[in-house]
């Protein structure tokens, strides 16, 4: 029979194994707390998701090592005890220990497998963030000009309705990249303008009305989009020598265009706005219109001028130097600061057909 216990842990051997377990759990799980508390301290993150070999080789270790820790408290509260041998899982110390350790070392050996093979990359190939976010703006940067190569292998298709999405698919990238591209595209979609217009079956075919795929890119030069917006205003447009015949450019704002030499024929300004515009040495006739449109800063000297219209309209700096008027009609028109006729017939051939009615005609002469 056992000797009664005085040492204070008890004096049952169920008792001893409670406590001897109950300490054993509670230095085990101050040993997680105190490692716990290193690696905050050392400012090592931990996330079961993402461990270290080095942290769970820890946490291994712990483990291996917590029956070890119950084997000594079981041997302090039976110090008392004659003939006590600890027992681990009802198994005898000798016989658990061989097991367990081959048990820790397996374990020990499929950790290092396992973070051998999921290595993580080496914080000299390591794409960071930052480099990410370049190499996806660099990918972005790539198909937008892919688009815009196509864009314009587009304008070159024998067919008219290819061609007329190649000038959206242009225009679209200018509207959402303006910085990259409105320049080009603008630069660009008048090119086109000029090369199309320009050749002798254009001109036989398209005398009485524009085509389609000229329209088109005049709406979107000249006219606000969706958003109200004017893609092309701030910049130069260069329509030299165009043929506009019949083209619609109702209520267009038309700013910073160079159309000397052009020829505008039965074209429709109603209500147009007109800003930094030359029409010099072109040819305006057949019925053009700009009635109720707006002209500032705009350019007619030496141009020929013949049945067009300027009923309504707002002229304010506007020159017809040397300008060929015949058929003009300025009926209620209103001029403003500095409208130039010089060497034309309002300054003193009275055999041109213009007519002046209802407006208030201050002339100019240029400075020489």
């Amino acid at each position: 029979m056992n000797k009664e216990n005085n040492n204070g842990w008890g004096s049952s051997v169920p008792q001893k194994k409670k406590l001897a377990r109950l300490f054993s759990a509670i230095t085990a799980l101050g040993i997680f707390v105190f490692g716990y508390f290193i690696f905050v301290w050392m400012g090592i993150k931990i996330d079961l998701r993402e461990l270290s070999l080095f942290q769970a080789i820890v946490i291994l270790l712990v483990l291996v090592f917590v029956p070890f820790i119950h084997l000594f408290f079981q041997k302090i509260i039976n110090l008392t005890e004659e003939h006590y041998e600890p027992k681990i899982l009802n198994l005898k110390f000798k016989d658990f220990i061989a097991p367990w350790i081959a048990l820790g070392a397996f374990c020990w050996s499929m950790t290092v497998v396992y973070f051998q093979d999921n290595k993580p990359i080496s914080p000299t190939l390591e794409i960071t963030n930052e480099q990410f976010e370049v190499q996806l703006k660099i990918q972005a940067k790539q198909l937008r000009d892919a688009s815009f190569t196509k864009g314009i292998e587009l304008l070159g298709n024998a067919n008219e309705s290819t061609r007329i999405g190649g000038v959206y698919q242009l225009h679209s990238l200018a509207s959402e990249y303006r910085n990259e591209y409105e320049v080009m595209v603008s630069e660009i979609l008048c090119a086109h303008i000029r090369t199309i217009t320009g050749d002798d079956d254009y001109k036989k075919k398209y005398k009485d009305k524009p085509s389609n795929e000229i329209q088109t890119i005049v709406t979107l030069l000249f006219q606000k989009d969706q958003q109200d917006s004017m893609i092309f205003h701030k910049l130069r447009k260069d329509l030299k020598r165009a043929f506009l015949s019949k083209i619609d450019f109702r209520e267009a704002i038309i700013n910073k265009v160079d159309f000397r030499e052009a020829t505008i024929r039965n074209v429709n300004l109603l209500k147009a706005t007109l800003s930094e515009v030359e029409f010099a040495r072109a040819t305006l006739d057949e019925g053009t219109i700009f009635n109720e449109a707006k002209l500032r800063k705009v350019d007619f000297n030496n141009a020929a001028i013949t049945d067009v219209s300027f009923s309504r309209a707002d002229l304010n700096e506007v020159s017809f130097s040397e300008a060929g008027l015949t058929k003009i009609h300025f009926d209620n028109a209103k001029f403003h600061k500095d409208v130039n006729f010089y060497k034309t017939p309002l300054a003193g051939k009275p055999h041109a057909q213009i007519t002046c009615s209802g407006c208030a005609l201050k002339l100019t002469t240029p400075k020489r």
